[in-house]
């Protein structure tokens, strides 16, 4: 009885947060595949985007079938892309702040901001474990088929993140629903809980810590 009301209080000041929240910063680029896409235009002297931190960046150049050198010095992270978003390379912002970049020789800058959103909502291991036993939720595993046949939460679904924006037509019946997304730390379930929130899905609860808090809190898992 005293789980299921500190569960009730907690989701109650959550809904009162959600009331007062602000709008969310315009975020650059678009969602393809579970990938942020940056478009770089020839006419900017200085590169500018705002992406949400754990997402997955690409970069769509103005022509293709090029060899061109993108270079995170703070990431320590250079890679060659073709300008063709399916086919290259991506960047993980990890951390919010701001980080510098060069792409052909031109300078940029992408500010990484922690993604706020009133019907998303970040929870922890032992809140979740309290979750599924109260409320029974669909539960989204977002990692790798090798990941999840490696150990998942009793009853999850699997979908990779790469795949959730093709195949949310298999989540329909959950849209109105209370969903938790989890990954192996909290990076990738972000990004999906973000393309369910853009697809109009109102109660995501992404598991901050992944799998990794899960299992460092003792909690059981399948295979």
């Amino acid at each position: 009885m005293k789980t299921k009301l500190q569960l009730f209080i907690i989701l109650l000041s959550l809904s009162i947060m959600a009331c007062f929240a602000k709008p969310s910063a315009t975020v650059s680029g678009k969602l393809l595949s579970g990938y942020r896409v940056l478009a770089v235009q020839d006419n900017e002297e200085k590169l500018t985007y705002t992406v949400y931190r754990g997402d997955y960046i690409k970069f769509q150049l103005p022509s293709q079938d090029q060899n061109i050198d993108v270079i995170f010095p703070s990431l320590e992270k250079s890679e060659s892309i073709t300008g063709i978003p399916e086919n290259d390379p991506y960047f993980k912002m990890k951390a919010s702040g701001n980080f510098q970049f060069i792409i052909d020789g031109k300078p940029g800058i992408i500010k990484v901001l922690d993604y706020v959103e009133s019907s998303y909502t970040e929870i922890s291991a032992t809140e979740a474990r309290n979750f599924i036993q109260d409320r029974e939720p669909f539960i989204l595993d977002v990692r790798s088929a090798r990941e999840y046949a490696g150990g998942h939460l009793q009853d999850a679904t699997l979908i990779p993140v790469q795949n959730i924006q093709n195949r949310l037509h298999e989540l329909s019946d959950y849209k109105e629903k209370d969903i938790i997304v989890y990954c192996r730390s909290g990076n990738r379930s972000t990004v999906a809980s973000k393309i369910l929130v853009d697809a109009g899905y109102k109660r995501i609860y992404n598991l901050r810590s992944g799998m990794n808090g899960w299992s460092k809190a003792g909690y059981p898992t399948q295979k």
